[in-house]
């Protein structure tokens, strides 16, 4: 073999190791560390880490946005919710009561 084919380029290495480090760290819970890791990808490496948070909540927001009704227009009621027209109201009209006259 010749000794071009054994070099290997380190720095490749080193960034398949750290982001080894970082999947570990976020695994494990250790946001802090992991966000440290994930800096230095991003700085010293120009990698980008795809963070599991974020790819959940834009998938909770999805569900939610599907879960949640259409909104409809002010002057219309919602489906299922149909409203009664407003009786008026009117005044019950007094009976002249009987008086005896004397």
């Amino acid at each position: 073999m010749s000794s071009a084919n054994r070099t290997r380029n380190v720095g490749d290495d080193y960034r398949e190791a750290m982001i080894r480090e970082y999947e570990a760290y976020r695994g494990s819970g250790s946001t802090e560390r992991a966000a440290h890791v994930a800096e230095t990808l991003r700085t010293e490496y120009g990698y980008e880490v795809q963070d599991d948070e974020d790819e959940a909540e834009a998938d909770q927001k999805q569900e939610s946005a599907a879960d949640e009704p259409t909104p409809q227009p002010a002057d219309e009621p919602a489906s299922g919710t149909a409203r009664k027209a407003a009786q008026p109201r009117t005044a019950k009209k007094a009976t002249p009561s009987k008086q005896a006259t004397a």
